[in-house]
C-alpha cells in the first residue's frame, strides 16, 4: 500500500496535506483544508482499483 501512495506526486501530495490537516486540526483550524482534500478521493479510488 505505502508503495502505491508514495508512487504519484498527487498521492505525495495527499499524505502531506493530511498530515497538515491532522496537526492543523489539532489547533483548532482545517475545514478548508479538509474541503481541499476532496480534490483527491478520485485519485484515490483510480489508484486502489488499480490494485
Amino acid at each position: 500500500v505505502l508503495d502505491m501512495l508514495t508512487s504519484s506526486k498527487e498521492l505525495i501530495d495527499l499524505l502531506k496535506n493530511v498530515d497538515t490537516l491532522f496537526h492543523s486540526k489539532q489547533a483548532g483550524s482545517g475545514k478548508p483544508m479538509l474541503n481541499n482534500l476532496f480534490r483527491y478521493v478520485p485519485i484515490i479510488r483510480e489508484q486502489l482499483q488499480v490494485l
